[in-house]
């Protein structure tokens, strides 16, 4: 059987174009799928977290971990934590919607989670904590507002990677 090139462009112009796009999508970590794994031992979770932040190592009690730009302008803080006074979610959610150094443009409360997100400093935050087992689960990721495309493309994976064991 013999294959006609004829279905694709002979342009030099197109050709280039799909070049540059493929080597832009390869050099993007936020587009490329380029993520770690973290996972903590202690409290039995995971997380993909994207290669560009670098882990601050763990912390002294087990408990999770920070990722951090190389600028210091964006990290992704990940742990977890007894509910030792049995903190009720919803109580969890108000004290997360108050927080005074927070402006909330987005809430969601379910029976075993919730996601608050907005500014925070000049900087968009993303929280999500998922009660489980009498244990906290907690990411929250902060970015710029000028790098908003590119980390808004990562909060699903990041998200949807987040597993309790």
């Amino acid at each position: 059987m013999r294959h006609s090139m004829s279905r694709f462009p002979k342009s030099s112009s197109w050709w280039i174009a799909v070049i540059v796009l493929c080597a832009v999508l390869a050099a993007s970590p936020a587009l490329s799928g380029e993520f770690g794994v973290y996972s903590n031992a202690r409290f039995g979770y995971s997380i993909a977290y994207p290669l560009f932040l670098v882990p601050g190592g763990e912390s002294d009690n087990g408990d999770g971990q920070g990722f951090f730009s190389e600028d210091g302008q964006s990290r992704l803080l990940v742990f977890a934590g007894f509910n030792v006074l049995e903190t009720p979610l919803a109580e969890e959610y108000a004290s997360a919607l108050s927080d005074m150094h927070r402006k909330v443009t987005y809430k969601v409360l379910k029976k075993d989670r919730f996601v608050v997100s907005g500014y925070e400093g000049g900087r968009i935050f993303y929280q999500k904590t998922v009660l489980k087992r009498d244990t906290y689960f907690t990411f929250d990721l902060l970015y710029p507002e000028e790098r908003r495309q590119e980390f808004d493309a990562l909060i699903k994976p990041i998200a949807d990677s987040f597993t309790i064991h």
